[in-house]
């Protein structure tokens, strides 16, 4: 694409006019865009280096042998690359056509392609060059006497992983768990990473499980978090996990688009995870930022065990044993910890010849090489078994189904006197001292639905046993409640809490769908006032208030509308 800019900016000023305004680098007029499009190029260039293992020269010279193949080689349809790529799939298509016509049979043949297309550069009488590029690239041929003398040292690409897997293309005889270890090797790299992400998500959920707020989390950042923690050690150790889930994250996040075991947003998977990132984005959850990580560990635990898996049915020896560990006890040990020995490997059992004016000659033990990377790095490794944290935020209690689990796991709630529902109001006071006893509530009301508990336990000792005790609360509510009025306190804090902000002129329900919030008819106004005088208030109060919240508050008005 930067070719073809180039190209276009170098000769046709008015029809680059246009791209002067989308280009967010300060430009101001068409005759800088070829200088700027050329600056892109170059890094491009350097980019295929680095993944080629090569030489800018060389990476240049693959850009232009690409170039030649799609002036050369004709599609088999006039419909076959021209095409409207209009979604993901149809562009990924494209992508994959694209590289098996015109750049793998280059790659695959990349030494001889290179070599070939420098010599015809050196042939050329009609290019002028520079004669240093005849002893770099071997054109210029040592005599005898040259022997004697110093000589510039002769430029030779580097044995490299990258290097392997272009020879690894040329071989016609099948090494399959060499071949699935190239194919996953940047995954299995990542996974390296798993027990770091786990002791974090661990330590968080053991945190914040019900008893964070979502807005709490969005706003407070990951170095946030890490400055709460007392030691420097501590914070050192945290700030190492992050590093380590941005590399991660960096080598997988394209890959979660297409794991099928959780949908994250593509908005999410565009953010980069740091120190400034909301901490929410760390939490794991299935649902919202958190899925982020959530997904990233399943994805590198599911790869992980499938190739452990396959390796192991295919290697067919019977000293293979198979065994599992559980994700909160894994160990960099249990992984494949190869990256630091991967290549002394290759090059251990590589056949490295270099004769002048010949080049160099590389090839390798592929049967030794891959059952040295079996021996070493797979066999023997567990497969995981993922049983990811997941946490929940305080206000995923206001849902039907977590009261009717609460209903359900401590039997028979019963409703608070009045009297002391006043002796708690009036002691609370203050709509700041509400928020907290509710929030304390909120809480223990999420611990419910999960793990339930006796309707006579004391609502002090589940405080005390939750760790909770110190934390600001009503008195009254710890001398005079039991897990059995939980709901019912709830209620009555909530309802108080409600009518405070009323008389200060505020909307309780401000978050709700504004359609939601019409104001009552004369008539139905003449009907409430006949009405209440004949129920309990304090009852009807509560009861409409968990209405509100945990069932009107999930209406979908669109889906109510289409019906």
């Amino acid at each position: 694409m930067h070719c073809a800019l180039v190209w276009v900016s170098c000769n046709d000023d008015s029809a680059t006019g246009g791209l002067v305004a989308l280009v967010k680098s300060g430009l101001t007029s068409p005759q800088e865009l070829p200088e700027f499009f050329w600056g892109h190029l170059e890094r491009d260039v350097q980019l295929l280096a680095t993944a080629l293992g090569r030489n800018p020269e060389d990476a240049a010279i693959v850009v232009h042998l690409v170039l030649r193949n799609i002036v050369n080689i004709t599609p088999p349809s006039s419909t076959y690359l021209l095409r409207t790529l209009g979604t993901r799939d149809v562009r990924n298509q494209w992508e994959k056509q694209f590289n098996r016509l015109y750049i793998k049979p280059i790659l695959q043949m990349l030494e001889s392609e290179l070599s070939s297309t420098m010599t015809k550069f050196l042939d050329d009488e009609t290019q002028e060059h520079n004669p240093l590029y005849d002893l770099v690239y071997h054109y210029h041929t040592c005599t005898m006497e040259d022997s004697v003398d110093a000589h510039l040292w002769r430029y030779e690409p580097q044995i490299s992983l990258e290097n392997f897997c272009q020879y690894m293309e040329l071989q016609k005889k099948t090494f399959p768990i060499l071949k699935e270890f190239l194919k996953n090797e940047s995954i299995l790299k990542a996974a390296q990473c798993i027990p770091d992400i786990v002791r974090l998500q661990r330590e968080l959920h053991d945190e914040f499980h019900h008893r964070i707020k979502h807005k709490v989390a969005h706003n407070m950042t990951m170095c946030d978090f890490i400055h709460t923690k007392h030691t420097e050690t501590l914070q050192n150790e945290y700030q190492e996990i992050v590093s380590n889930i941005q590399y991660a994250w960096a080598l997988v996040r394209e890959k979660l688009v297409h794991h099928g075991h959780l949908k994250v947003k593509d908005t999410y998977l565009k953010v980069e995870l740091g120190l400034s990132t909301p901490l929410e984005y760390f939490i794991p959850t299935t649902t919202g930022p958190g899925a982020c990580t959530f997904s990233l560990v399943h994805y590198l635990c599911y790869v992980h065990n499938n190739f452990i898996a396959w390796c192991q049915a295919i290697s067919n020896t019977s000293s293979w044993r198979e065994h599992k560990i559980q994700l909160d006890h894994i160990h960099k040990c249990h992984l494949l910890d190869y990256q630091s020995q991967l290549q002394s490997i290759l090059l251990s059992h590589c056949h490295y010849s270099l004769h002048v004016g010949e080049g160099r000659e590389v090839s390798y033990d592929l049967p030794a090489l891959e059952k040295c990377i079996v021996d070493r790095f797979i066999h023997g490794k567990p497969t995981i078994v993922v049983d990811i944290p997941n946490v929940r935020y305080q206000e995923d209690i206001y849902t039907a189904a977590a009261f009717a689990a609460v209903r359900k796991k401590v039997a028979r709630q019963r409703d608070l006197q009045q009297r002391v529902q006043l002796d708690i109001l009036r002691e609370l006071g203050s709509p700041d001292k509400l928020w907290k006893s509710l929030d304390v509530v909120e809480i223990v009301l999420g611990f419910l639905t999960s793990g339930g508990g006796s309707s006579k336990t004391k609502l002090t000792s589940y405080l005390r046993k939750l760790k909770m005790e110190k934390m600001s609360f009503s008195e009254k509510a710890k001398e005079q409640c039991n897990l059995e009025h939980i709901i019912s306190l709830w209620q009555t804090l909530s309802v108080g809490l409600a009518r405070d902000i009323t008389l200060n002129g505020q909307e309780p329900f401000h978050t709700l769908n504004h359609e939601l919030l019409e104001p009552l008819t004369e008539c139905q106004c003449r009907h409430l006032d006949k009405a209440l005088p004949k129920v309990d208030l304090s009852a009807l109060l509560g009861t409409l208030y968990e209405f509100i919240e945990t069932f009107i508050r999930h209406i979908d008005l669109r889906n109510k509308k289409r019906g």
